[in-house]
C-alpha cells in the first residue's frame, strides 16, 4: 500500500493557501506553516481581486462563499512626507474590486 502524499507549504499568503487547496484536492495531507500569530490577523487586508475573478474562485471552491468581502468602487492614491502624519490625495480612479480577508475566517487555507 502506497503512503499518502504529505506536503508542507511555507507561508499562508494567497499563494500558500492556493497551493494548500490544490494539494488537498489532489488527496495530499497538507500542513501550512505560517510565522504570523493569531490566525493570520497580522497579514493585513488580504487580497484584492476583480469581481469576476472572485466569482470564479468561489465557483471553483478556492474561496469560501461565506468569506467576508467589502466591495470597493474607487481607489484613492495618497502620499505623505516621510515621518509625516497627514496625507494628501494624489488621485482617484474607478476600480471595482472585491477585497477578501481570509483572517476573518480564522485563517483557514484549505
Amino acid at each position: 500500500m502506497a503512503a499518502a502524499l504529505r506536503i508542507g507549504v511555507i507561508g499562508g499568503s494567497i499563494a500558500g493557501c492556493a497551493a494548500a487547496v490544490a494539494g488537498r484536492r489532489a488527496g495530499a495531507d497538507v500542513t501550512v506553516y505560517e510565522r504570523s500569530r493569531a490566525d493570520l490577523q497580522e497579514r493585513g487586508f488580504g487580497i484584492v481581486i476583480p469581481p469576476p475573478l472572485h466569482a470564479e474562485l468561489v465557483g471553483s471552491g478556492y474561496l469560501d462563499a461565506a468569506m467576508p468581502t467589502a466591495p470597493v468602487g474607487t481607489r484613492v492614491w495618497l502620499t505623505r512626507r516621510p515621518g509625516g502624519r497627514s496625507a494628501r490625495e494624489l488621485a482617484r480612479q474607478s476600480s471595482p474590486v472585491t477585497p477578501c480577508n481570509w483572517a476573518c475566517c480564522g485563517g483557514r487555507c484549505a
